[in-house]
């Protein structure tokens, strides 16, 4: 068949650098005790692609599955800082973990820890005094994100959204929507791959309809052949 995806031809865009990192500070690069490095996001605020650093497998989890949602349009880490009153009555600083921008607007301020340590009176009564100093040129709001707000598929899923991004292939994904347009009720990916071809090209745009809520997954789990999808009203 000639009009699969395998068969159309692929032009390659010029590179363009990604924007640095916002951050007021760079954190350092090693640690013997967590896992730090950086991404590269393409947001609507950044559409060749910013760096946003982590400094744990938690940061990176969150940053994952940020991205991963169709109304956020900007996250940037370590981007605020402000002075609160610590329980000894100092003025201590404090820098925000990140900060969320939604598409209507509205910004998040977010704190990232541990479950294990979300309930540490210490950190409930230094992030209540944080969020007590927090004005509307900070964030609209304070929020504390752990580990017991995910599952592991979750994080996989949202990675491998991610991953695709980074190759966008607009020939494929326009093939793909085409068949979209004529789904009737669920298919599986393997079934979808059928009718769009098989390679990477194929399910590098499917992650991509699934990121965009072109399609959407019925049932939980790591994204795989046997999953099913259904349109996603978006197409």
């Amino acid at each position: 068949m000639h009009n699969q995806i395998g068969d159309l031809a692929q032009t390659t865009a010029p590179t363009r650098l990604p924007l640095p990192s916002s951050a007021l500070r760079r954190p350092a690069m090693k640690s013997p005790i967590s896992v730090r490095g950086f991404l590269v996001a393409k947001l609507p605020s950044a559409p060749e692609g910013r760096q946003i650093f982590f400094e744990s497998g938690l940061e990176r989890n969150f940053i994952l599955l940020t991205l991963a949602r169709q109304d956020v349009v900007n996250v940037e880490e370590q981007s605020v800082s402000l002075r609160y009153t610590d329980c000894r009555g100092r003025l201590a600083k404090y820098t925000v973990d990140f900060l969320v921008t939604l598409a209507d607007g509205k910004k998040i301020a977010v704190e990232v820890k541990p479950a294990h340590r979300a309930q540490d009176p210490a950190l409930i009564e230094k992030l209540s005094a944080v969020e007590a100093m927090l004005v509307p040129e900070h964030a609209d709001e304070f929020r504390l994100f752990t580990d017991a707000q995910y599952s592991p598929w979750q994080a996989a899923n949202a990675g491998m959204l991610h991953e695709a991004r980074k190759a966008p292939d607009s020939a494929a994904d326009a093939l793909l929507e085409a068949a979209i347009r004529t789904l009737q009720g669920t298919v599986s990916i393997a079934d979808l791959h059928r009718l769009t071809g098989p390679g990477s090209r194929a399910h590098g745009a499917i992650l991509r309809a699934i990121g965009n809520g072109k399609l959407a997954l019925v049932s939980p789990g790591i994204i795989a052949p046997h999953s099913f999808l259904k349109p996603g009203g978006a197409v």
